[in-house]
Parts: C-alpha cells; sequence; structure tokens
C-alpha cells in the first residue's frame, strides 16, 4: 500500500504539472517535441531512460486489484510500453506524438485527460491518507 500512495503522489504531481504545463504553452511544447524527434541521440536516450523507468515502475507495482490503484499499475505499464516503442520503432512512435500534437483536439483533450488523472491520484495519494 505505501508503494502505491507514493507512486500515486509521484505520478499525480508529474501529471497535474504536465497537464497544465501543455494546456498554458502549446506552441512551445510543439517545438520542443519537434525539435527532439529530429535529433535521434536524444530520442535513443530518452528510449532507454524511459524502458528503465518503466521496468522499475512495473517490477515496484503490479497490483490488478480494480481500484485506484490499478490506475498506478496502468500508467507503470504505459511507461514501459512507451519505452519499448521509442526503443523498437521510434520513427512510427514520434510520427504517432507528432500528429497528436498537432492535431488542436486531440492535443487538449490529451492534456485535460492528464490533470484530470493528476488531481484523482493527488486526491487518492495525500487526501485518503
Amino acid at each position: 500500500m505505501y508503494m502505491s500512495i507514493f507512486l500515486a503522489r509521484i505520478f499525480g504531481l508529474y501529471l497535474l504539472f504536465m497537464g497544465v504545463a501543455l494546456l498554458l504553452k502549446r506552441k512551445w511544447f510543439q517545438k520542443t517535441l519537434d525539435d527532439f524527434f529530429n535529433n535521434r541521440a536524444a530520442l535513443f536516450l530518452a528510449a532507454i531512460f524511459t524502458l528503465i523507468l518503466g521496468i522499475i515502475l512495473v517490477v515496484s507495482h503490479s497490483i490488478f486489484i480494480w481500484n485506484w490503484q490499478f490506475l498506478v499499475t496502468l500508467l507503470a505499464w504505459l511507461t514501459l510500453l512507451k519505452g519499448l516503442l521509442y526503443l523498437f520503432i521510434p520513427e512510427k512512435t514520434a510520427a504517432l506524438s507528432r500528429g497528436m500534437m498537432k492535431h488542436a483536439g486531440a492535443y487538449y483533450i490529451s492534456a485535460c485527460i492528464c490533470c484530470l488523472l493528476g488531481a484523482y491520484l493527488l486526491y487518492q495519494g495525500f487526501l485518503l491518507f
């Protein structure tokens, strides 16, 4: 339970801060991510770090109970999947990310989902315990 609370707090803060930043600075994120996706070395390093983080998260938190802890587990597995995708098919993964950044509706929906998930996890991690 302590690992779930800890990771809910970490994911919650990250998702809330990123969601708000995405909502406020769309053009900056678009340019920055375009630059990032054009740099193979940076993309490779991000793949390695994301893969390592995903492995650590999955190994430390794999709770498949249908409550808020499952959301933490799901985020851990999605982090691992993202690392694998950037490692094995970086061009296709980058193209998908670019498409999401350029489509205003998908971009703002994603940012709002980040904010909502972050707020929910912060509620679970800080207010309930």
